[in-house]
Formats: C-alpha cells, sequence, structure tokens
C-alpha cells in the first residue's frame, strides 16, 4: 500500500511542473530550477536525519550480558 502512495505522489509531482510550462504559466527554466532546489531539500533533509539518528542511537547505552558464573555458590 505504501508504494501505491509514493507512486502516487511522484506521478502528481512530475505531471504538475510540465502542465505549467503547458499553460504558459512559468517557464521550462522556472520548473527545472524548482526541481532541482527540491532534490537538494530533500538530500539535505535526508542527511540531517540520519545523522541526528545516528547520534541519537550513540547515546543508547549498550546492556552487557555477562554468562552465568559457576561455582560461586
Amino acid at each position: 500500500m505504501r508504494w501505491i502512495g509514493v507512486a502516487l505522489a511522484l506521478t502528481v509531482l512530475l505531471s504538475i511542473g510540465p502542465s505549467r510550462v503547458y499553460l504558459g504559466q512559468h517557464w521550462f527554466s522556472d520548473v527545472l530550477a524548482s526541481y532541482l532546489l527540491g532534490a537538494a531539500l530533500l538530500v539535505a533533509t535526508l542527511v540531517a536525519y540520519r545523522a541526528a539518528k545516528r547520534r541519537q542511537l550513540a547515546r543508547i547505552p549498550v546492556l552487557a550480558v555477562a554468562a552465568p558464573r559457576g561455582g560461586d555458590d
């Protein structure tokens, strides 16, 4: 189900730009620049998210599991 939503969102996203050029509302260069800006913001967001996730995981203490001691009774 998730892939259907992603495919639908990409279809809408990729069809809006050419339609704006076709309707004469924007130049092709404007649409291309907006796609590139959006891609750059997406990459920056993903990099920041992964860095924050790595820092968060580095703070989680790892529980040391020791083998039971034998003969200390």
